[in-house]
């Protein structure tokens, strides 16, 4: 009985040293597999990418003011948010103020700013590792880092004739007020039933 113990606990042995082998090698191979993010390039040549930024808001000895701080922001909590780079653009674009900087950051919050923080560090790309909630192949920042955007001076060009991000001009909504805004003139009293967006 000692001789077939004897054979028998090399086997017990292997057993497990060829299974964490062959997890390693799943695992590994699922890591490899796992697609980079894209960064979000914009077809109107409204914005360009400027790069992964630090969030400035938790830095010591500051007053705390985060990287994009002079402007707007749509910040959810929601899990089902539907938050993407264009949407960003979008919505910072739609403003009466014309901000030099779009940034998301954490998969779903949106910045919109005249200025950035030069307290703000350029990261690898890579950093930003988070994809949007509404496009999962597009970074979408991260966890104390920006994806930040600057204004082209083609965008300023057509920002500024009330254009937006290439569009014909204003939007417009069935439903609003009774006047169309947003090329520069206002028509109202045609009772025409669209407001803008």
């Amino acid at each position: 009985m000692a001789f077939s113990l004897r054979t028998s606990m090399p086997s017990l042995v292997l057993v497990p040293v060829c299974l964490l082998a062959l997890f390693s090698t799943t695992t590994q191979a699922a890591q490899d597999a796992t697609p980079a993010l894209t960064i979000y390039e914009d077809n109107t040549d409204t914005f360009n990418y400027l790069g992964c930024y630090t969030e400035t808001a938790g830095l010591a000895n500051t007053t705390g003011e985060r990287t994009l701080n002079d402007g707007i922001n749509n910040v959810t909590d929601n899990t089902e948010s539907n938050m993407t780079v264009p949407w960003c653009i979008d919505f910072c674009t739609k403003s009466t103020n014309q901000y030099q900087y779009v940034g998301l950051e954490y998969s779903r919050q949106c910045w919109c700013s005249r200025t950035r923080n030069p307290l703000s560090t350029a990261q690898p790309k890579a950093v930003c590792n988070t994809a949007c909630d509404g496009n999962k192949t597009t970074a979408c920042g991260g966890s104390g880092v920006l994806s930040v955007y600057n204004m082209t001076a083609e965008g300023k060009k057509r920002l500024g004739k009330g254009g937006h991000g290439g569009s014909a001009g204003a939007t417009l909504q069935p439903g609003g007020f009774g006047g169309i805004v947003g090329l520069g003139f206002v028509v109202s009293g045609l009772g025409l039933g669209f407001g803008l967006l």
